[in-house]
């Protein structure tokens, strides 16, 4: 009766190791998936990454190019400002002398 109970025992471990070893089956299956999904996953992201990058490389050489138009335009307004300035300062010159010129005239006529 001992013997019997024994090997039922030893069966019932057996049947339970079989369970297990399956389980771990399972387990492991289920493991080479995700690690599967995951190297997928993270290939992706590695090309989004690159594409960004890219992306990001021409927007700053765009952001650089602008700076650039920009500060030559500045420099050009400022250019001219000045060129207004010396045209202004040049025309009042200009109408002051030709007054100058008109109230002597007048005085001289007034005279003679």
């Amino acid at each position: 009766l001992a013997m019997q109970e024994k090997m039922q025992k030893v069966a019932q471990d057996e049947d339970k190791i079989a369970k297990l070893q399956s389980q771990v089956k399972k387990l492991e299956t289920s493991l080479t998936s995700t690690k599967q999904d995951a190297d997928k996953a993270q290939g992706r992201c590695s090309v989004q990454v690159s594409e960004y990058s890219s992306k990001l490389l021409l927007a700053e050489k765009k952001c650089n190019s602008l700076r650039d138009q920009l500060s030559e335009l500045t420099e050009s307004l400022q250019s001219r400002d000045q060129e207004i300035s010396k045209l202004k300062t040049d025309n009042i010159s200009e109408l002051d002398s030709i007054r100058r010129d008109t109230i002597l005239k007048s005085q001289h006529e007034e005279i003679v």
